[in-house]
C-alpha cells in the first residue's frame, strides 16, 4: 500500500462567488463591495464576476474579526498576510486536504505557499496597546496557547480594554464547516514514480 508520502496530489482552490462568500465569512456583499472599493481586498473577476479563494475568503474573515475588535479596517500588512495564510491553514486542516501536502512536489509548494502548509503556523495573534490608538497598537503571533498565558501574566495584562485575542483557528475552522464543498478540489491523487508498492 502506498503511503501518503508516496502520493502525488494535483490541486486546485475553488472559487466562490461574493454570495457564497457572505454565506461562509458573513460579510456581506455590500461590505465586500464597498472594501473593494477602498482596496481594501483585492479584486477578481472572471466573466465579470468577482471570485474568492481559500485564501481571499481568509483575509476577508481576518478583517472582519480585526474590525469588530476596533482595529483599523486596513491592518498591518504582515498581520493580513500571514493571519491569512493562518486561518488557511487551519482550514485546510479541517476539510483534511492538508494531510496530503507533504507529498505535493516542493517546486509547487513553493510557488504557491499560500495552499500548503506553514512550517510552524501560527495559531493565536495578541493585539496589545489599544490606548496609544491605532499608531501604538502592536500585535504579536503565538503558537500555542500556553504561550499567550505566559505572555499576558507577564506583562500584568487583565482588562479585556488592554488587549485583545485573535484565534486564527477558530476563524480557520468555523471557514471550513461554513462551506457547502471542500476549499480545495484534489484533481489528481496517483504514486510516484518508483514509490513502493
Amino acid at each position: 500500500m502506498n503511503s501518503r508520502n508516496d502520493i502525488f496530489a494535483r490541486w486546485e482552490p475553488r472559487r466562490f462567488g461574493a454570495a457564497e462568500a457572505e454565506r461562509i465569512t458573513g460579510v456581506s456583499q455590500h461590505v465586500q463591495r464597498d472594501w473593494r472599493r477602498r482596496k481594501i481586498i483585492g479584486r477578481k473577476e472572471e466573466a465579470g464576476r468577482v471570485q474568492y479563494d481559500p485564501v481571499d475568503l481568509a483575509a476577508l474573515a481576518l478583517i472582519q474579526v480585526l474590525s469588530r475588535t476596533g482595529l483599523p479596517l486596513e491592518p498591518d500588512i504582515n498581520v493580513l498576510h500571514w493571519g491569512k495564510l493562518a486561518i488557511t491553514n487551519a482550514a485546510l486542516r479541517v476539510d483534511g486536504a492538508i494531510e496530503y501536502a507533504p507529498s505535493v512536489p516542493r517546486a509547487l509548494i513553493e510557488s504557491t505557499p499560500e495552499y500548503f502548509h506553514l512550517e510552524n503556523p501560527p495559531k493565536l495573534m495578541l493585539v496589545t496597546n489599544f490606548a496609544a490608538g491605532p499608531e501604538g497598537i502592536a500585535f504579536e503571533f503565538m503558537e500555542d496557547i500556553r504561550d499567550l498565558t505566559s505572555l499576558l501574566s507577564g506583562r500584568g495584562l487583565a482588562s479585556e480594554d488592554s488587549f485583545s485575542v485573535i484565534n486564527f483557528e477558530a476563524i480557520g475552522s468555523k471557514l471550513a464547516r461554513s462551506a457547502a464543498c471542500p476549499l480545495f478540489d484534489v484533481l489528481e491523487l496517483s504514486p510516484r514514480l518508483g514509490a513502493g508498492a
